[in-house]
């Protein structure tokens, strides 16, 4: 799953085992978008980036 979602971005969140965000840009999204995730999801999220 997190190298499939890498393949097309250079970073994605992942909340509750799902890729629910991703972006091409390597820093986003921001600290506090991916707090409002994280409420959203009522669980903590994980961001992961590609170099």
């Amino acid at each position: 799953m997190i190298k499939k979602g890498l393949r097309r971005a250079q970073s994605i969140v992942l909340c509750g085992g799902r890729v629910i965000y991703s972006s091409k840009k390597r820093y986003e999204p921001s600290n506090e978008e991916i707090r409002r995730m994280e409420e959203e999801m009522e669980e903590p999220c994980f961001v992961v980036t590609s170099f």
